[in-house]
């Protein structure tokens, strides 16, 4: 049988956990990001309990921007 890989889009995990998180710190230090990012990988792999996992992120300019230029253009 093969193996199952779970990939996950980070920056949107690190963005939901921004915002899910709210105001939650630690000695003044902001710390939801961190930790709502932790927590849902904790879940999903508890959920699909995958072979490994990979991290995917963004780098230089997005594929989607060149694909169609008014990606996010409102945001």
């Amino acid at each position: 049988m093969g193996k199952t890989w779970l990939f996950i889009d980070a920056p949107n995990l690190c963005y939901r956990a921004f915002h899910a998180m709210g105001q939650l710190s630690y000695k003044g230090k902001d710390t939801g990001t961190a930790f709502g990012f932790l927590r849902d990988v904790k879940l999903l792999h508890e959920r699909f309990v995958p072979d490994g996992m990979a991290f995917c992120w963004d780098y230089g300019e997005s594929y989607r921007v060149n694909m169609l230029p008014s990606y996010k253009e409102s945001r």
